[in-house]
Order: structure tokens, then sequence, then C-alpha cells
């Protein structure tokens, strides 16, 4: 192809980042578990001609447990990624890091993967769905993690499922 641009190690492109996945899960447990136990007293008295005493009662549980779901993820970013090396046949391999910190607490992002020449565009940009065997990493410590829960949740959950 003529209109074909050469790259090298070390030349920039402009990567514009739209992932969109969606998981689901469905898991179903049922179990159930009798238990008997008598608790009761009976006393007769002795003008019925005999005596007796006794303990009956009961204890039944069935248990059943039922859950879904589902997440779903959109990542859209830009940034910049270097040609980190070029194959013969015109493939390139991209790489780039990108750190952002807002109020303390730091994001990072990093992609990679391989790009043919012609699917950068002439304003050096490339769509990440054209991007083969491409990673991308996001990761956003902090506060969306794990809630925190109060003391009395702390205290019902040792006694509770």
């Amino acid at each position: 192809m003529s209109d074909r641009r050469a790259f090298a190690v070390g030349d920039v492109i402009t990567v514009l980042i739209d992932d969109y996945t969606i998981s689901t899960a469905v898991k179903d447990n049922v179990a159930s578990d009798t238990r008997r136990r008598n608790l009761g007293v009976t006393i007769r008295l002795p003008s019925q001609g005999s005596k007796g005493a006794g303990i009956d009662g009961r204890n039944d549980s069935d248990t059943q447990q039922r859950g879904a779901l589902r997440r779903e993820n959109r990542f859209q970013n830009e940034m910049s990624v270097r040609v980190v090396a070029t194959g013969d046949n015109g493939l390139l391999q991209v790489r780039g890091n990108k750190n952002i910190t807002v109020d303390k607490a730091q994001q990072a992002v990093v992609f990679e993967g391989w790009v043919r020449a012609q699917d950068v565009s002439p304003q050096n940009l490339v769509e990440s769905y054209r991007v083969a065997d491409a990673t991308l990493f996001y990761n956003s410590p902090g506060p969306l993690g794990k809630p925190k829960s109060g003391l009395f949740t702390k205290i019902f959950g040792l006694f509770l499922p």
C-alpha cells in the first residue's frame, strides 16, 4: 500500500479506548436439614394407676439460597502509547502508561497490544477495537472497594450469617 505510513520505535500514537463488557452469573443452592428435639413434660396422677414423665419437642430447618450477579463495565479513555517494536509484517507493538492523581487517590491505566500501520488514521489515531492482543489494565484503589460496616453490623455479623 502506498498510503501506509512508516513507523519507528519511539513514535507516539493516540488510542481511543472504548471497552464495554457484561458478565452474568447465577447460582442456586438448596439444602434441607431436619432436626428433631422433643421438649415437654407429662405427669400422671396416682389415681390413674400409673406415673410417667416424658420430654418432647420439635425443631425443623430448611434453607434455600439463590443468587444472581450481573456486572457491566464501561471504560472510555484516550491515551498516547509508544511504538515499542515493529514486526517485519508491518505490525506495531504499542504500550503506554497513564497515572492520574485525583484527591490523593492514584489511578493507573496501562494499555498494550499490536496495531496494523494501515489502521492508524492520518490524525495518528487508532480505535482500541483495531488493536490485536490488547491488554487494558485499570487500577483505581480507594473507597469504591469493600464498603465499611458499622459497629452493630459487625457485632450482628458474628452471630448471624
